[in-house]
């Protein structure tokens, strides 16, 4: 349990740091779509290096009492708008590996390219 609650406080507290103002993506509109696309882009990769499709984490889910569909979930995920809990509960069923912000970064300096 307590694992659980280190990981979770490392991803807040990595958000909470790029949220601070540590990434300049210019102007806010493009920086809302360059976090959003960084959240598709974690997201998918996670999914991907798992071999999970839409279908199979709607599933997963559902397993923790989380209903989402599949198209549901394939929309956010794509849009990469999503609250912080859905969030969180995708990538703990994925067993995804641990944010940190030099992932983030690379993410975001790549979509800034």
């Amino acid at each position: 349990y307590k694992c659980k609650k280190v990981c979770f406080c490392k991803i807040y507290i990595t958000f909470v740091w790029f949220f601070g103002g540590c990434v300049n993506t210019g102007n806010t509109q493009g920086a809302k779509n360059a976090w959003r696309q960084t959240v598709a882009r974690v997201v998918k990769s996670e999914m991907s290096v798992r071999g999970v499709k839409y279908q199979a984490l709607s599933q997963r889910l559902e397993e923790i009492g989380v209903e989402q569909s599949a198209d549901n979930l394939r929309n956010k995920v794509n849009k990469g708008i999503m609250g912080a809990d859905l969030l969180l509960q995708i990538l703990y069923v994925l067993k995804a590996r641990p944010l940190d912000a030099a992932l983030l970064e690379e993410i975001l300096t790549d979509l800034q390219q």
